[in-house]
């Protein structure tokens, strides 16, 4: 398919699900179309792991540091098999809103970071802009939908959801990055997860190019009516800190 073709065709790739800009958050989901592609069983990398005994004692300490201190700044590190382990806090608390953490070792960490470096560096069309904040279009959803594509592949599609969705930034462009209170961005990915797009469920390894892009039509609305709870989330922060006053 021509490029000039494919462009054109990008426009009639609207999504499945109607998203109304005039009503309040929908929960608008992924299609059937797309559910064997986003509920894949969700692939747990080999790392070093601390034992789960020692594991459980390491988190204890690291919540009671964080009531001490008020954050895990400073905290004791550990060495388990010749492997150097912190630790980190997940985004979403336990269920009595204690933090809840993840004991990471050094390997593991490196390779997250020179992961997530990589990944920007892709999806960032034009300048980056990075700033500490909330990824829109989230950086390993889009590295999961190239995922068997080409290197001329990827960067066309990256260049495409850039020019061609109106809504859509990638990487650390500008408009991708949305600073957001906590408590905000963690219903946030409860959010996208609910609406099918946590990318360690994704799989688009097989699909073609054009399918690809119509996904993202469906993320396109699905982030637009997120837009809207994360304004809905802002404005009843705001209300409470005002009602505090």
């Amino acid at each position: 398919m021509g490029k000039a073709k494919l462009v054109r065709n990008v426009s009639k790739l609207l999504p499945q699900q109607r998203y109304d800009p005039n009503v309040s958050f929908q929960g608008l989901q992924i299609s059937e179309q797309f559910r064997g592609n986003t509920n894949q069983k969700a692939k747990r990398s080999r790392r070093s792991r601390l034992s789960q005994e020692d594991s459980k004692a390491y988190r204890e300490y690291g919540q009671n540091y964080i009531k001490q201190n008020g954050s895990l700044n400073g905290h004791m590190k550990v060495n388990y098999n010749g492997d150097e382990f912190d630790l980190k806090s997940n985004s979403k608390p336990l269920k009595d809103g204690s933090p809840s953490l993840k004991a990471r070792s050094n390997a593991t960490k490196e390779a997250q970071t020179a992961k997530r470096n990589r990944m920007e560096a892709e999806q960032t069309f034009g300048t980056d802009e990075w700033k500490p904040g909330h990824h829109r279009v989230q950086l390993d959803l889009l590295e999961r939908l190239l995922e068997g594509l080409s290197d001329l592949e990827r960067k066309r599609f990256i260049k495409l959801l850039n020019t061609q969705f109106s809504s859509i930034t990638t990487g650390n462009g500008s408009q991708n990055i949305v600073p957001l209170p906590d408590k905000v961005h963690r219903g946030v990915h409860y959010k996208l997860n609910e609406a099918g797009l946590n990318p360690k469920k994704m799989n688009f390894n097989g699909v073609d190019f054009k399918n690809r892009l119509k996904f993202m039509r469906e993320v396109e609305a699905i982030l637009l009516d997120i837009d809207k709870y994360v304004t809905q989330g802002l404005q009843d922060q705001s209300d409470l800190i005002l009602s505090k006053k």
